[in-house]
C-alpha cells in the first residue's frame, strides 16, 4: 500500500476532492475550508496566482466584484445600511476562483479524484433519500417533513438540489474509471442515474428534477461520442418514462409538481402586471404595509390578483420594480430583503429575502454595469472553451474533455433562465458557482504543452 504522499499540491488536491463533503456539512464547513483553500493557495503559488498578463478575463471577473462593492457603498450612503462589510468578505469567492484556476494551469487538480468524489457522495445522499422516502426515517434516524425528504439535511428542503448538482459532475467521473469497457460505463451510467434520479424525485425538490431532466436531455444532443448515440437516446427514454410512471402512481408527487405547473403558468402575467400603474395606491408607499394590510386592499375585486402556487411570479414582480429604479449600479449586495418593502405596498408584490433568480438578483444589486460585466465574462469563457475541447482538440485528452463537459453543462444548468434560483450571493450558491468558473477559466488558459498528458489522465 502506497504511503499518502502529502505534497503541496496533493494537500490541495485533497481539499478539493473534500468540496461536495462541505455542502453536507454546511456553510461553516464551507467558509472553513474556501479560507483553507484560499490561504494554501496564496502560500503554495504567491505570486503566480496574480499573472493576469496574458488573459483579461480575470480583470473583467475582478471588476464585477468592485462593482458589487461600489453599488454596495452608494446604497449605504442612501439608505443608512451598513453592508459594506458584506461585500469585501464576497471577495473571497473570487479568491477561490483565482486559486483553482492556477491549481489547474500548474497540473495540480486531479479532476478523475475530483469527479468521483462528487458520485460518490451525491449517489450517497439520493440513496438515503430513497430510503426516507419508503422507511419514513433516513439511516441516522431523521424524520421527514410533510413536503420533502431531506436525508442527512435534516429539515432543510436542499438534498434534491445537492443531488442534481454534484451528480451532473459526477456522472462524468464514470467514463474516465473505465474507458475501455464499454460494458462497465452503461451498467454504471445506468445505476447512478436512476439511483440519482429516484433521490431527486423522492426529495419533494421540484426543480431540481426538471434540471436533471434538462441534463440529460442536453447532454445527450452535446456530447457527440457515435458509439453512445443509441445510449443516451435510451437514458432520455427512461428517465421520461420513469417520471412519467412515478406522477402516475404517487399522489404525493403528483399533487406537488401540479402546483409547480400552475406556478409555471403564472409567469406569463408578469409582463403585464409590471406595466401597470397604481398612482392612487401610492399614498401607501411608505407606510411600511404589505397590500393587504393597506386601505387600497378594501378594493381588490378591481385588481387582477394572482392565484397563490410558488409565489415566485410575485417575487419576480417586486424584482423588476426595483431593477427599474435603480438599472445602471443596482442597489447593493443581498439588497432586496430591504428594497422589497418599497414596492409591497402594491397588488402581486412580495418581500423575501432575495429575488430567486440569479438574472433579477444580479441586476437589483450590480444593475446592468454588473450583468453585463459577468454575462460576457461567462460568454468569453464559453467560447474560448468550446473552440479548444469541442471544436478544436485534437489531442483528445479524456480527463480535459470530460471535465469540460462536466462543468459547461453544470454552469448552463446554474444559470439557465427558466428556473427559480437561490440567492447568488449566498454561500453555497457562490461557493458552487465561482469554484465552476475557477475550473472553467483554468481550463481556458491552459496550455497543452507545459502539462503532460500522462498527468492529466492519472
Amino acid at each position: 500500500m502506497k504511503s499518502l504522499n502529502l505534497t503541496k499540491p496533493n494537500i490541495l488536491n485533497l481539499l478539493v476532492c473534500l468540496f461536495p463533503l462541505t455542502f453536507v456539512l454546511g456553510n461553516l464547513f464551507i467558509n472553513i475550508w474556501i479560507l483553507l483553500v484560499t490561504l494554501l493557495g496564496i502560500f503554495f503559488y504567491r505570486d503566480k496566482l496574480f499573472t493576469f498578463a496574458k488573459i483579461n478575463l480575470l480583470l473583467l471577473i475582478s471588476l464585477f466584484f468592485l462593482t458589487l462593492i461600489i453599488s454596495t457603498i452608494l446604497e449605504d450612503i442612501r439608505s443608512d445600511n451598513n453592508h459594506l462589510t458584506k461585500s469585501i468578505l464576497y471577495l473571497r469567492y473570487l479568491l477561490l476562483l483565482i486559486v483553482i484556476r492556477c491549481m489547474i494551469l500548474k497540473g495540480d487538480l486531479n479532476f478523475k479524484q475530483f469527479l468521483l468524489s462528487c458520485l460518490i457522495l451525491s449517489t450517497i445522499i439520493a440513496a438515503d433519500v430513497i430510503f426516507q422516502y419508503f422507511v419514513g426515517v433516513n439511516v441516522l434516524g431523521y424524520e421527514a417533513t410533510a413536503m420533502h425528504r431531506s436525508g442527512v439535511f435534516k429539515t432543510e428542503a436542499v438534498a434534491g438540489g445537492y443531488i442534481q448538482r454534484f451528480l451532473v459532475l459526477g456522472l462524468f467521473s464514470i467514463p474516465l474509471l473505465f474507458y475501455k469497457n464499454k460494458n462497465k460505463i452503461i451498467l454504471f451510467l445506468a445505476l447512478t442515474v436512476t439511483v440519482g434520479f429516484l433521490g431527486i424525485i423522492f426529495s419533494g425538490n421540484r426543480m431540481p428534477t426538471v434540471l436533471f431532466v434538462f441534463f440529460i436531455f442536453l447532454s445527450s444532443l452535446i456530447i457527440g461520442t457515435k458509439k453512445f448515440k443509441s445510449i443516451k437516446i435510451i437514458f432520455l427514454l427512461f428517465i421520461i418514462s420513469l417520471f412519467t410512471m412515478l406522477m402516475d402512481n404517487s399522489e404525493r408527487i403528483n399533487k406537488a409538481y401540479s402546483r409547480f405547473y400552475g406556478g409555471v403558468s403564472e409567469m406569463a402575467k408578469i409582463i403585464p402586471e409590471v406595466r401597470k400603474k397604481y398612482p392612487e395606491l401610492e399614498i401607501y408607499k411608505n407606510s411600511g404595509k404589505p397590500f393587504y394590510e393597506t386601505e387600497g386592499y378594501k378594493y381588490w375585486p378591481n385588481y387582477n390578483m394572482f392565484a397563490s402556487h410558488t409565489g415566485h411570479a410575485l417575487i419576480y414582480i417586486t424584482s423588476v420594480d426595483l431593477f427599474k429604479d435603480s438599472p445602471v449600479i443596482g442597489r447593493g449586495i443581498k439588497s432586496f430583503r430591504n428594497t422589497c418593502r418599497e414596492k409591497w405596498h402594491l397588488p402581486n408584490r412580495l418581500c423575501q429575502l432575495h429575488p430567486h433568480h440569479f438574472y433579477l438578483e444580479i441586476l437589483n444589486d450590480t444593475g446592468i454595469v454588473g450583468f453585463s460585466i459577468i454575462t460576457i465574462a461567462l460568454i468569453f469563457l464559453f467560447i474560448k472553451n468550446f473552440n479548444k475541447y469541442y471544436k478544436n482538440n485534437k489531442k483528445k485528452i479524456k480527463s480535459l474533455n470530460l471535465t469540460f463537459y462536466a462543468v459547461s453543462l453544470a454552469i448552463i444548468i446554474e444559470f439557465v433562465p427558466f428556473r427559480s434560483h437561490g440567492s447568488f450571493f449566498s454561500t453555497t450558491n457562490a461557493a458552487y458557482v465561482f469554484f465552476l468558473l475557477g475550473i472553467f477559466a483554468g481550463l481556458a488558459e491552459l496550455e497543452f504543452k507545459k502539462i503532460s498528458k500522462k498527468k492529466l489522465d492519472s
